[in-house]
């Protein structure tokens, strides 16, 4: 199997279904159209393409299997309950989701909230507090 240099950047060998390369090379064309150097994010495209690739690999699995959506399950193994491999597909899809967020719009480092020393707007500070008068003790 060739594995063919994308932006620089080799993809990992141990990637086994088209969407995983397909993941692979579509998050190096974004990065490098983003003005960004795939060269510096080698780790975290692994593991998106992974990622990727064990979502495919689970669907294609699952589909080979008939696409079940039930099965026998619960402690008595008489309940119908969702198929494992749903869930297993889910997973993966939601964590390739999450490695793709990262890895696309990384945190901003810096300020978080409101800049130092501004004020809020009129409409949403604290308004002072009350007084009370004292009167000597003498109670009303």
């Amino acid at each position: 199997m060739s594995r063919a240099t994308v932006g620089g950047v080799n993809p990992p060998g141990d990637l086994k279904t088209a969407e995983g390369k397909k993941a692979w090379t579509e998050a190096i064309v974004t990065l490098e159209a983003d003005g960004r150097e795939p060269a510096q994010l080698v780790e975290p495209l692994k593991r998106y393409a992974r990622a990727a690739d064990l979502e495919a690999k689970l669907r294609e699995e699952w589909v080979a299997d008939g696409s079940p959506a039930t099965t026998l399950g619960g402690v008595t193994g008489k309940l119908i309950v969702e198929h494992p491999m749903i869930r297993s597909i889910r997973a993966a899809s939601e964590h390739s989701a999450k490695l793709w967020q990262e890895l696309v719009y990384p945190p901003r480092r810096g300020q978080v909230g409101r800049p130092k020393g501004a004020t809020s707007s009129p409409d949403r500070a604290a308004s002072p507090p009350k007084l009370k008068m004292f009167d000597g003790g003498k109670g009303s």
